[in-house]
């Protein structure tokens, strides 16, 4: 005859009990260990991925943390930081007091100190999109993101994400505070979100276009906030690094680098910016990209697919900008 007895239980760690076959092992189904195993599994693989990066890193003799360190050391010893040379420093002055607490170290502690702060932030801004998506999937009745929408996030943006640890940029401490900005905006906390998107123009230039969507939307106290922000993270270098000559960091950066760049133009300037370069995602760089073979430098390839006069790239720069402003003002909804 067979054993027609239910299978035994015992409980877990947990207090719960845990479903056990007629020979007494775990049954294969048990939802717990198997979610134990997984963040295990989860762990060990992303602590793997960081040491192989931490490697990586530390073997890469080029990087741009040099840049910012050597600026803020320069700036501490009242030399100026603007200087139109190989490898300049060229973001706004904020940049020089988000280095402050890292330049006390050697030059190798450095390195190893910013790469774990970069992973830090894009662990956090990988966990804040996460509640964002669930957060929208649960608003259609769904549980959650599947695999389908994380491999399409992996395949999109892997690269730019590799990218910016490999060089030892600052990019992705923007990343961080956009998607904090994201977060705070979705759960209704305007002020919170403006300060955010302040505080990322503050350090690099760019996330400066998210300004006039709050205006857009009328967003009044969000965008007056981020702009108290904004200015006041602008100034604040001149009080805690005061120049010698008394002129303001933010003049001296806006006369040296910033002056030099033309409406839908690549960004060009000796010393700091070649308008051919692969890592200029913006559109106006895209676009001098495909309508010029590089100049047979040896960091560029031919990818050009015309061959416009000036006038006329700038113009399809311009009208490729338009259209983009466009579909985001689409993207966010008429004003409310």
């Amino acid at each position: 005859m067979t054993d027609e007895r239910a299978p035994e239980e015992s409980p877990t760690d947990e207090g719960r009990p845990v479903e056990r076959t007629p020979g007494g092992g775990p049954s294969p189904a048990d939802p717990a260990r198997a979610a134990r195993r997984k963040r295990i599994a989860t762990w060990v693989l992303l602590a793997l991925l960081v040491t192989v990066g931490l490697v990586s890193t530390l073997n890469r003799q080029q990087g741009e943390v040099a840049v910012y360190t050597r600026a803020t050391r320069r700036a501490l010893a009242g030399e100026e930081a603007y200087v139109v040379e190989a490898k300049a420093y060229t973001y706004p002055p904020a940049q020089l007091l988000a280095f402050l607490p890292i330049v006390a170290f050697p030059e190798q502690a450095e390195r190893v100190l910013f790469y774990f702060v970069n992973v830090s932030l894009l662990f956090g801004a990988v966990w804040l999109l996460s509640r964002l998506a669930r957060a929208e999937f649960a608003e259609r009745g769904r549980d959650g993101p599947g695999w389908p929408f994380w491999l399409v996030v992996v395949l999109l943006t892997a690269r730019h994400l590799t990218s910016p640890l490999e060089n030892q940029s600052n990019d992705l401490p923007i990343l961080f505070l956009m998607a904090a900005c994201a977060s705070a905006r979705a759960g209704g906390r305007d002020l919170l979100g403006g300060a955010a998107a302040a505080t990322a123009a503050a350090l690099k230039a760019t996330p400066l276009l998210y300004g006039p969507i709050l205006l857009w939307q009328r967003r009044w106290i969000a965008a007056a906030g981020s702009g108290a922000v904004l200015v006041g993270l602008t100034l604040l270098p001149d009080y805690v690094l005061p120049r010698e000559d008394g002129a303001r960091w933010i003049v001296v950066w806006y006369e040296t680098f910033v002056s030099k760049v033309g409406v839908s133009e690549a960004a060009e300037a000796e010393g700091a910016w070649a308008a051919w370069n692969v890592l200029n995602q913006s559109l106006s760089g895209t676009f001098f990209r495909l309508s010029t073979d590089g100049g047979g430098q040896p960091w560029t390839w031919d990818v050009s697919v015309w061959a416009p006069s000036a006038q006329a790239l700038k113009v399809a720069t311009m009208t490729a900008q338009v259209a983009v402003l466009a579909l985001v003002a689409l993207a966010v909804g008429a004003p409310g």
